[in-house]
């Protein structure tokens, strides 16, 4: 981010359509006013696999268009109950066509805002900080099509 608040973006060649979506910030310390969370690193540990025959939480689940699976993130993975985030790779397979995932809390509105897009026949993935739901859950909801998901837990913020 400048010193004006703006970030650029950069397309190479052709033309493209852009959304940025802000869901956090970070400080360097200089704002006094200023407080936050500290990270603390684990696994990375799968916390759920949609796909048939995984054997991990989900499987079998495969999201069609408008569905979505509510994930356990605090008290699994190393992940304390009370972590103010968890950070989680998401990775998309097996999508029959283009669309998005939304990661957010559960138990609140679905926010409009993608954590993962993709087209089809194509295996994705991201990263996301997402603070958990009351229960300590997260919610993954697929706009459209067909996917299987994956959700590995990395870290988290106390």
């Amino acid at each position: 981010v400048g010193s004006d608040g703006k970030v650029d973006l950069y397309n190479y060649n052709g033309s493209a359509d852009a959304v940025v979506d802000v869901s956090g910030w970070f400080t360097d310390g200089s704002v006094a006013s200023a407080t936050g969370s500290s990270f603390a690193p684990t696994g990375p540990s799968r916390v759920a696999d949609t796909r048939a025959g995984s054997n991990e939480p989900d499987a079998g689940m495969t999201l069609g268009a408008g569905g979505s699976v509510t994930v356990p993130v605090t008290g699994v993975a190393g992940v304390p109950t009370g972590a103010a985030a968890v950070v989680v790779n998401v990775t998309v397979t097996d999508t029959t066509g283009a669309s998005f995932l939304t990661v957010y809390p559960t138990g609140v509105t679905r926010p409009l805002a993608s954590d993962l897009n993709w087209v089809a026949g194509t295996t994705r993935a991201n990263l996301a900080v997402v603070h958990p739901g009351p229960d300590g859950t997260i919610t993954v909801f697929n706009h459209s099509s067909s996917v299987d998901v994956i959700v590995d837990v990395t870290g988290y913020y106390k």
